[in-house]
């Protein structure tokens, strides 16, 4: 009797280890692929995470380089699988905004991985609002998206007896919603000519860069990155193009512009695409040349979302040079109070300067200073004297002898 209980309890117990030994021994295989339902192209460096179904991790896995990951020794149960990559993001373009526009009017349905990848915002809805995050919030004010810039689908998986294949799982950067990841500069090119360009300016004057298309030219969208020097400030941008918005930050200037209606704009060569306009730190009387960068990230794109290549554009490189003359302005003008008389030295020397009134009374003086070459100021306290017209003479003796003069008007 005792023996027969042992068999029982014996073969009990090794069908209880085989079970146990069976549910351990289970495994997952999966492939991570980039926004592609075709699995054309792998991602590597993807971090794979098992998670139990209440919550606790259970394991962890990078992708290969042909995107492979596993998972082994697992029991039967549901698990939940969540993806993470700190691989750099990218593929924004005008062409993803272009196909939110395209699915909102109803004439472009979105897979489940382009859903995802459009819904910048996060709100679990396509719409304007993912539009411009894409063309306004991240191309022109390179801000990031509010939901990361990385969408993976979580999966849910369900063992019973038997390992897993679990196939192709895709990810996509955010905004991606064409697949691109990056734009391909072969076929994106845009080629720009930098003719140089000689001008006579005082320090005080403002520089234009016009950027401008060598033949005329139909477009639906444009994002422009300028990289612009250390020596100038950009002062204002002006475009042909109605409606276009520009950011500037730690020298980088964006210009971007997209037609809602797709109807697109028609540039012309007599118009310049974009006119950057700067103001000048330091100009030497020998020169300064300055040039601004048409940087690569720079796009157009068509009326049928498609990028185009092969567009040869112009963008001056400037060489300035100080006028060897005296020049003088003054402002306020009108003045309540004070009035400041700014001049070029375009060489050291002594400086006079003399304010009157109509009479030729001189009701200010400041005679023989020395001043350095470049730009020179004086403030003169104008409180005490009465509404009306005065004249200031501003005589330098760098050099030559040189005598400026001009009206001022002192305001009630």
């Amino acid at each position: 009797m005792e023996k027969a209980i042992f068999r029982i309890l014996l073969l009990g117990f090794i069908l209880t280890s085989t079970s146990i030994f069976s549910q351990e021994s289970l495994s997952y295989l999966g492939h991570m692929f980039y926004a592609n339902e075709d699995n054309e192209n792998p991602m590597s460096g993807v971090n794979a995470k098992l998670f139990a179904s209440d919550g606790t991790i259970i394991d962890s896995s990078f992708t290969d380089n042909s995107g492979k990951y596993e998972f082994g020794n697992l029991a039967s149960g549901t698990y939940i699988i969540k993806y993470s990559t700190e691989e750099e993001a990218g593929g924004i373009e005008l062409s993803d905004a272009f196909l939110i526009l395209q699915h909102i009017s109803g004439n472009y349905t979105f897979d489940a991985i382009q859903a995802m990848a459009a819904d910048v915002d996060g709100d679990g809805e396509i719409g304007m609002d993912d539009y411009n995050q894409i063309v306004f919030e991240y191309l022109n004010e390179e801000n990031p998206f509010p939901v990361g810039p990385w969408v993976f689908k979580n999966d849910t998986v369900t063992f019973t007896t038997e390992s897993l294949d679990g196939g192709g799982h895709l990810g996509s950067s955010s905004g991606d919603v064409n697949g691109s990841l990056q734009p391909d500069p072969k076929r994106n090119r845009l080629f720009v000519e930098n003719p140089a360009i000689e001008i006579i300016e005082q320090e005080s004057e403002t520089i234009d860069f016009p950027l401008s298309c060598d033949d005329n030219l139909q477009i639906a969208g444009m994002h422009l990155s300028f990289r612009i020097p250390n020596e100038l400030n950009v002062v204002g941008v002006e475009s042909s193009i109605p409606g276009v918005q520009t950011f500037y930050k730690d020298g980088l200037l964006k210009v971007t512009w997209m037609d809602t209606t797709l109807q697109g704009y028609t540039l012309t060569n007599d118009k310049a695409m974009v006119t950057i306009t700067t103001k000048t730190k330091n100009i030497t009387v020998n020169g300064n040349n300055y040039n601004v960068v048409l940087c690569d990230e720079s796009h157009l794109m068509d009326v049928n979302g498609n990028l185009i290549s092969g567009v040869k554009l112009s963008l001056p490189s400037i060489n300035v040079k100080l006028s060897q003359d005296l020049s003088v302005k003054a402002y306020p003008n009108p003045f309540a109070a004070n009035v400041t008389i700014e001049y070029y030295m375009p060489q050291g020397g002594a400086v006079s300067i003399i304010l009157t009134d109509q009479s030729g009374r001189i009701v200010a003086d400041i005679e023989n200073t020395y001043r350095n070459e470049g730009i020179q100021e004086e403030t003169i306290d104008g409180t005490s004297l009465l509404p009306g017209i005065y004249y200031y003479t501003v005589r330098s003796m760098a050099n030559t002898e040189r005598i400026i003069h001009g009206t001022i008007i002192k305001s009630k």
